[in-house]
């Protein structure tokens, strides 16, 4: 009977507070992380705050370089690969031999390509953060991947730091840099 009563008071003094909408909003502190569920008060339309825009630091890009003969002709194939938009494709990294291919025009169902496929690719020039990633002539295409990717999280998380904490360098504040990330990620894999 009191647990009646009491839920009963609980119901009617919330009763007001019910619109049926709530808002998530996160709540990050240095000790915790978390979130804070607050209920839409009537007459308020919430509008999501609008992302901020992401400047990237640096275009990435390289140029690569094939030579080889085929049927007593010699073929020497350049690129200049645009990273930051085969990145941005979503799909996975192409090849840079189907890259090379399809820039200088050659079917990938040919013999051609069969003996291009045989001979090593030459890098050069390359721009951004690529450019960690050229060793003499050879690309490191998984790390500049790896850290290509680590860049684009940290540049949609960062604004919201920024704004939210008053963090101005999440690389400062690894451990809140790591829960963002992973919290990030989460919220990748639930989409």
């Amino acid at each position: 009977m009191i647990g009646t009563l009491v839920g009963k008071c609980v119901v009617a003094h919330n009763k007001s507070l019910r619109s049926g909408k709530v808002v998530l909003l996160p709540e990050i502190t240095p000790e915790s992380i978390g979130a804070r569920i607050l209920p839409v008060q009537k007459g308020y339309n919430f509008l999501p705050i609008p992302p901020d825009p992401i400047v990237p630091p640096m275009k990435n890009s390289i140029d690569a370089h094939v030579e080889f003969s085929f049927k007593g002709e010699d073929y020497s194939l350049p690129s200049h690969v645009d990273l930051d938009q085969l990145m941005e494709n979503g799909s996975s990294f192409p090849s840079f031999h189907a890259i090379l291919a399809r820039d200088n025009k050659i079917d990938t169902y040919s013999y051609l390509y069969e003996v291009m496929l045989e001979t090593g690719i030459r890098f050069a020039n390359a721009q951004g953060i690529a450019a960690n990633f050229l060793s003499g002539e050879d690309f490191d295409q998984e790390g500049f991947i790896t850290s290509w990717q680590e860049n684009r999280i940290l540049g949609l998380l960062q604004p919201i730091a920024t704004r939210e904490l008053g963090i101005t360098d999440l690389k400062q504040h690894q451990s809140l840099k790591i829960a963002l990330v992973q919290a990030y990620n989460l919220g990748k894999r639930a989409c």
